[in-house]
């Protein structure tokens, strides 16, 4: 997903217009301007901007202006309804994602929720953009994700014997998580990206996953979107197969904005355990990906397949 901006200027020489380009990607000093895979915004996206004084965020030039993207990629434009024309004076502007243009919108204090039921999408903001002017009038925005993503992937690898012994393929129906290390409801700050949250509840996510082969292994995962708490915590992972329970629990759990927890399983006769270290991975594909280094976690074993 992103955005663009480009200098245009009007026929009066003097006058330089604002422009801007935003992708969604990682805004920090060893990847600053790293664009990921699935990083450019659709065209039609709208975002929200706000321009003001440099310095001084009560000298507003521009408050909570909607710019909408038009084309694809490289070629995307944004295109806002009226026209900045910029100084010799350096101001700073800032974008947030989904636009708000309700009169009750307070940048400050956004409202956060993760409903899981396939209509969640991630918050996005951008740091101060500064030193903008008619000498550098290209603000290029590379929005954030507020939100955190858990991917749970649950390996399959039953004995040949086993797999000779059963009638059917197990089924992965149902998976739910639970834990002190995430929230679903909240607020954030877009102009700072502090999250405060409110409420931490379990989120559940209705699947219908074939999870072996014969005398194979398959996989299946599924994902969710929540609210990283300030201080690490639990993560109770509930699957339910063939009708029956099983979970795995892990301790120390810290989730940060924009990543992914990725927490690999794998499940056999015996029992439910983790199949390798829990990492952190970059929202969108292609990114790099960092070894979890908090607790290995409590494992209950659990036969599914027990009547």
């Amino acid at each position: 997903m992103t955005m663009t901006a480009a200098c245009t200027s009007n026929s009066d020489a003097e006058q330089v217009e604002m422009t801007i380009s935003a992708t969604v990607g990682i805004d920090d000093e060893t990847r600053a301007g790293q664009v990921l895979p699935g990083g450019y915004f659709d065209s039609g996206t709208q975002v929200g901007v706000f321009v003001t004084g440099q310095g001084n965020t009560a000298d507003i030039k521009q408050n909570n202006v909607v710019y909408t993207s038009s084309g694809e990629m490289t070629a995307q434009k944004w295109i806002a309804p009226s026209r900045l024309v910029l100084t010799d004076q350096p101001w700073q502007a800032m974008a947030y994602f989904p636009y708000d243009g309700s009169p009750s919108f307070d940048v400050t204090n956004i409202p956060l929720t993760c409903p899981n039921d396939g209509t969640d999408i991630d918050n996005l903001y951008t740091s101060w953009k500064t030193n903008i002017s008619k000498a550098r009038p290209n603000v290029r925005f590379i929005l954030q994700h507020i939100k955190a993503k858990i991917r749970v992937q649950t390996n399959v690898k039953f004995s040949t014997a086993y797999n000779e012994a059963v009638t059917h393929k197990p089924q992965w129906t149902a998976a739910a998580i639970e834990g002190t290390c995430y929230a679903t409801s909240g607020h954030y700050n877009a102009q700072t990206g502090e999250i405060v949250t409110t409420g931490t509840n379990g989120l559940s996510s209705v699947i219908d996953e074939e999870l072996t082969e014969a005398f194979g292994t398959h996989y299946a995962y599924t994902e969710w979107l929540v609210l990283p708490t300030a201080s690490p915590g639990t993560l109770t992972i509930r699957l339910t197969i063939d009708g029956k329970p099983v979970k795995y629990s892990l301790d120390n759990i810290q989730l940060r904005s924009g990543l992914c927890t990725e927490v690999s399983l794998l499940l056999d006769e015996q029992s439910l355990r983790l199949s390798s270290q829990v990492l952190y991975a970059d929202w969108e594909s292609g990114g790099t990906t960092t070894t979890y280094d908090g607790d290995t976690g409590l494992m209950e074993p659990t036969n599914p397949n027990d009547n």
